[in-house]
């Protein structure tokens, strides 16, 4: 299940789903959550000990194991819980052990999850989760640099690499923002005419996403790999 929002509001409705993944910058859909369960159930997330918010560079599966053991506990107020996983990559161990926590949902138990983009996730997660966008602008926004980059040759999609990611120096954002660019690439790939070269550029885009999840991937390495190895693409 998916939905693409224009506006700035969350597309969400009651009765709820239990399980989410909104794709865009979390520091402004996590606010958004919270005013969310506050307006309509008249839960206060500050000093809520139902409420959790987790903020990783990369989920692993040590974070999985507690949020499951979290999200077994009893509620404290009135039955209702609240959790918000915020990161950049999530790893496949870590996954399959969300995949397990989700399975059996406990009644007024939600969970959101925040990423940069949805392309990483595992088929069997992604079933359990309701798909939000709200990275509409900013994906627009991106598409240019993207095709930019695919239309140069090496040595200049080099240059763009360094000019648009090299002054990151915090490594969430730096994840993020690398991981979004991923999608993008695969994005304006799906879009265009296909053809043998757009086709083995769109394996390469999609197997360098999956790599991302391991432990220690290095964006700079896979992205300057996908500047060196994909056709130029028209």
């Amino acid at each position: 299940m998916s939905m693409e929002n224009h506006a700035s509001a969350l597309p969400l409705t009651v009765p709820l789903h239990h399980a989410y993944c909104a794709v865009g910058e979390a520091a402004r859909i996590a606010p958004r959550i919270k005013e969310f369960f506050e307006r309509e159930f008249g839960f206060a997330a500050r000093g809520n000990p139902d409420f959790w918010h987790g903020e990783y560079a990369t989920f692993g599966i040590g974070e999985a194991r507690l949020l499951k053991e979290a999200a077994g506990q009893k509620a404290f107020g009135d039955g209702k819980k609240l959790f918000i996983i915020s990161c950049g990559s999530m790893t496949k161990e870590a996954q399959n052990a969300l995949l397990k926590t989700l399975e059996e949902p406990a009644p007024d138990t939600y969970f959101f999850l925040l990423l940069p983009s949805a392309s990483g996730l595992l088929t069997t997660l992604r079933s359990r989760l309701f798909l939000i966008t709200l990275a509409v602008e900013k994906a627009l926004d991106s598409s240019s640099f993207t095709r930019a980059f695919l239309v140069a040759r090496p040595p200049r999609r080099l240059a763009l690499l360094a000019e648009k990611f090299g002054a990151l120096d915090d490594e969430a954002r730096s994840r993020e923002e690398m991981r979004a660019f991923f999608h993008s690439l695969e994005r304006v790939l799906a879009a265009a005419p296909r053809d043998a070269e757009v086709a083995r550029a769109l394996l390469e885009v999609l197997l360098c996403a999956r790599y991302g999840l391991g432990r220690s991937p290095s964006q700079k390495i896979l992205s300057e790999h996908l500047a060196l190895t994909l056709p130029t693409v028209m």
